[in-house]
């Protein structure tokens, strides 16, 4: 009766023990199925994915988008280098013509008002002061096109 009072408590103790080691586990699972739930899942990851991998395809067109609206630029910058010097020329050709224009003028003035004055050049006639006129329009209206592809 004693042995079996004792075996009795033994697998009492070791039953104890079971539950202890059981509960135990039992915590250590519901934690780690806490830790597994807070883990993304294989949907949430793939959806992840594919967002990362269009945001990058965006990004890689947006970086050409780029490269070709700096060659633009560029490109833009050295036209506008071209009209900028072409400029300055038409407005030096300009200044120069009217200058010729009015000397040719001052000339023709002198010579009507004397017909031979020493000194003044009978060349000059109203057809040269009429090409100069032509000229000096054409290069105005060069330098007014220059202008508006300047700007």
């Amino acid at each position: 009766n004693q042995c079996l009072t004792e075996k009795v408590e033994e697998l009492r103790a070791a039953v104890e023990h079971y539950k202890a080691t059981l509960q135990e586990e039992t915590n250590r699972n519901a934690q780690i199925d806490a830790y597994l739930m807070g883990l993304p899942t294989k949907e949430e990851h793939t959806d992840a994915l594919s967002r990362f991998k269009l945001a990058q395809h965006h990004a890689t067109n947006l970086e050409g988008k780029l490269a070709a609206t700096n060659s633009k630029l560029e490109q833009y910058e050295s036209k506008l280098s071209s009209a900028t010097i072409q400029l300055k020329r038409f407005e030096d050709r300009e200044k120069m013509l009217q200058t010729q224009l009015d000397m040719a003028m001052q000339r023709l003035r002198s010579q009507s008002g004397t017909s031979s004055s020493p000194g003044v050049s009978s060349q000059v006639t109203p057809e040269f002061v009429d090409d100069l006129h032509r000229e000096l329009n054409r290069y105005r209206s060069s330098f007014e096109q220059v202008k508006k592809v300047s700007k």
